[in-house]
């Protein structure tokens, strides 16, 4: 009889706030909970998220409204074989690097591949967890919450790719690099670097060959119908039912993080809480897009609560697996 795996005791439950003039922002998870449980947490891991629950002001007028998206990378096999080929590219460059000198034993302790979820998550950077209630501060207090100060950061630095002969023989550039969206003069996109890896299927499929001169065919033809219903059996979706070249998430083709929960609040009155229910993130990236009343002197309050697992307290899948 097995004994079951203890839970070790982490937080659970991480608060950020984004000022009511802020139209984007972006969370990390798995920084933050290095960072709070004083453990190192690879990025690379698929997050269980239990709840997501927002907190806003009143909205101007009900017609107006105001809203949230919380938003992930793509769940989808393109995105989960661009990481996996991004990361064993990125690995293998900085192993055989090591290796041509000797120096094994200088790699850092804690080396790990880390993305961005698009270029506007490396423009605007992460969000801080915050510790959220009134604490030493006096009432009454004038807003639905009072905030303390963000846990004190530690090294987190996302990864770049080496290029050598980048353009010309002997020019060396570093990028760094973003799940969605297309090449910039500074970083890659992995779904787009994938993409412009893989070889293409046949379209159309079959080939099709001119069966109306077969004889066969003319065992059957009874009537004057025969080459119509034959040139809607072979010419009627026989193309691919997706574009050939261009992945979703790449440049060029549904580009954004995938929508996983929203709400929209028409209250005119006091601060308004949603529960969005629980959802998973690739890498533990999350992108928060909020849609505001003009003039909203409330700021938002974001509330993620992470599943208790196995995997030094929570719940994670590697993205190797995913």
């Amino acid at each position: 009889m097995t004994k079951a795996p203890k839970i070790q005791p982490v937080p659970l439950k991480l608060n950020y706030v984004m000022s009511a003039e802020q139209g984007t922002g972006y969370i990390d998870l798995m920084r933050d909970v290095s960072r709070l449980a004083r453990k190192f947490f690879r990025q690379g891991h698929l997050v269980a998220i239990a709840n997501v629950r927002v907190t806003m002001p009143a909205a101007s007028t009900p017609t107006a409204g105001n809203s949230v998206y919380i938003s992930t990378i793509q769940n989808t096999w393109i995105t989960s074989n661009a990481w996996e080929k991004g990361f064993r590219a990125w690995q293998k460059q900085q192993r055989m690097a090591l290796e041509d000198g000797g120096s094994k034993s200088a790699k850092a302790r804690f080396n790990d591949f880390k993305i961005y979820l698009d270029q506007t998550h490396r423009n605007v950077g992460n969000l801080e967890p915050v510790n959220m209630g009134p604490f030493d501060t006096v009432g009454p207090f004038p807003t639905a919450v009072v905030t303390a100060p963000s846990p004190l950061a530690g090294e987190w630095d996302y990864s770049w790719v080496v290029l050598p002969n980048d353009g010309a023989p002997g020019v060396v550039n570093e990028y760094q690099l973003t799940m969605h969206g297309a090449d910039t003069v500074d970083s890659k996109g992995l779904a787009t670097g994938y993409q412009q890896s893989r070889s293409v299927p046949q379209s159309p499929d079959p080939v099709a060959p001119t069966v109306h001169n077969s004889w066969i065919h003319e065992m059957f033809d009874t009537g004057g119908d025969n080459d119509q219903v034959l040139d809607n059996v072979q010419y009627e979706n026989n193309e691919l039912p997706y574009d050939q070249d261009n992945y979703p998430g790449a440049a060029g083709n549904y580009v954004n993080a995938e929508n996983k929960a929203w709400c929209f609040n028409r209250s005119t009155t006091g601060v308004n809480t949603f529960n969005l229910g629980g959802m998973v993130a690739p890498c533990g990236l999350l992108r928060i897009d909020q849609l505001y009343s003009n003039g909203s002197p409330t700021d938002l309050i974001i509330e993620i609560e992470l599943l208790p697992g196995t995997k030094r307290g929570y719940h994670l899948v590697p993205m190797t697996e995913m």
